[in-house]
């Protein structure tokens, strides 16, 4: 009888405090924190409102994306993204959500992860052209010249 209530004294408590952290530790959720927007490039006249694609953007996609064999329609994937028209209709743009546009994600992934582009050998770009396609699609991935 003793030994009953030792066991329900002692087991008891033991069994609500596990339930207990086994529900607390299946509800909590990680969720990684995005990583901070780049910085305007410096030694320019933009800003974060006067980024133009026509200008600014178009000229690092076509000679990093839209090249030969890659993103140019020829290649695996086979689209381009020679155009605006391009860009917007592969769908790896979310205006004025960078964190989940495609494009945004390939270019600060790990360098070493398939996502990454442009894939080896070519060069990664640089953080102000990274920058400049951040606040390019934070500010509506506008198509203004």
């Amino acid at each position: 009888m003793k030994s009953n209530k030792i066991i329900k004294g002692i087991l008891l408590p033991f069994l609500l405090v596990t339930v207990s952290v086994c529900i607390i530790y299946s509800s909590c959720k990680h969720e990684p924190t995005p990583p901070p927007p780049p910085p305007i490039p410096t030694g320019t006249n933009i800003t974060p409102d006067g980024i133009c694609f026509q200008e600014n953007i178009l000229p690092i996609i076509q000679s990093n994306c839209a090249i030969s064999g890659c993103h140019d329609g020829t290649g695996e994937e086979n689209f381009s993204l020679s155009n605006y028209s391009n860009i917007m209709a592969s769908e790896i743009v979310k205006a004025g959500n960078p964190s989940e546009s495609k494009l945004y994600k390939v270019l600060i992934a790990s360098p070493n992860s398939e996502e990454f582009m442009p894939p080896s050998p070519y060069l990664p770009l640089t953080s102000d052209q990274i920058g400049l396609i951040y606040w390019w699609i934070s500010q509506g991935a506008l198509d203004n010249p």
